[in-house]
């Protein structure tokens, strides 16, 4: 499946500058240039990533606004998409990128893959491979689902909208933005449920009467 590119400022401003280089040595003009470059990343031409870049500006704002979830994608075929929520395909792209930066930011700040991964039975180091964004970002990406919410009822906290979503969901989204902020699963059904209980082991007994 082909998915709508989010594209940065950062991004704009690299073709820019390589634009700018091919133009000074007399290669090809500004504006041709620009076009070449597009084409060479799949784009029709610089309109394309013009149009495609105000998207992505849209998509920006509305992930430091708005109220954005990411789901499983084999959940997310259950939600209910009725209750005002839409999956977004460019925001897909701006939330696995970021997804994905943080995962690799833990990764390299793990000393080990037996320690990352919480398995003693891992042996090796890392490799540089391990932090291939490209892999991570197929990974990530392949698995999930993003939707932004649109709804006419006003959603005023990130605590109303763990209710909203809890209402409507079987599946609790793995992640979930509201005004920029990110929260978790776990903390979602927390909101509604309350934590988990500490379970101390010590006081558990097994019974055996029956099996004697």
């Amino acid at each position: 499946m082909i998915y709508p590119r989010y594209l940065s400022e950062r991004n704009m401003r690299g073709y820019r500058r390589e634009a700018k280089l091919l133009a000074r040595a007399d290669v090809l003009s500004h504006s041709k240039a620009l076009d070449a470059l597009a084409r060479r990343d799949g784009f029709k031409n610089w309109s394309e990533i013009n149009f495609i870049r105000r998207a992505s500006e849209a998509a920006e704002q509305t992930l430091a606004e708005g109220f954005v979830i990411a789901m499983d994608v084999k959940e997310a075929l259950e939600f209910e998409k009725s209750k005002g929520f839409l999956e977004d395909q460019l925001m897909w792209h701006l939330v696995c990128l970021k997804l994905v930066e943080e995962y690799l930011a833990e990764k390299r700040a793990s000393p080990s893959p037996a320690v990352f991964y919480e398995d003693p039975d891992l042996k090796g180091e890392w490799q540089e491979s391990d932090f291939d964004q490209d892999n991570a970002f197929e990974s990530i990406g392949g698995n999930t689902t993003v939707f932004a919410y649109s709804g006419r009822t006003p959603v005023l906290t990130p605590e109303a909208a763990s209710f909203l979503l809890c209402d409507i969901c079987f599946w609790r989204p793995e992640q979930m933005w509201f005004k920029g902020q990110r929260y978790d699963g776990q903390w979602i059904n927390d909101q509604v449920y309350g934590p988990p209980p500490a379970v101390s082991y010590e006081t558990v007994e097994v019974s055996r009467t029956g099996y004697d």
